[in-house]
């Protein structure tokens, strides 16, 4: 994916983030809660862990991601979620392009 359509896509996702501060604390606080922003609706929700791969596919035609990748979030997740440092955002573009994984903070993004 294009670098400029990455910052895009994180710039778009953030703008949703700004919309709804309460949705960061709340995901921070919780250890399941993974932040997702559909590009195409423009909506930012949370979503357990567990139903990310539901919803989001790791494998077959319609994957944008894979396993590994969705072993990454669990773990960056966890890390973060001990540290009450954040949380994770995954960004998922109206294109077919892989998914954009990016931390949140409070007041900041990294």
């Amino acid at each position: 994916m294009n670098d400029t359509i990455t910052e895009e896509l994180q710039a778009k996702a953030l703008n949703a983030l700004d919309a709804n501060p309460g949705i960061l604390q709340a995901s921070t606080n919780a250890p399941y809660s993974i932040l997702v922003y559909t590009e195409e609706t423009n909506q930012l929700e949370a979503v357990e862990l567990q139903e990310l791969p539901l919803l989001y596919p790791c494998s077959g035609r319609s994957a944008r991601w894979n396993f590994e990748s969705f072993g990454r979030v669990v773990v960056d997740k966890a890390l973060l979620h001990r540290k009450r440092a954040g949380t994770l955002c995954i960004a998922i573009s109206s294109k077919p392009f892989p998914y954009r994984v990016f931390t949140v903070y409070e007041g900041e993004e990294c």
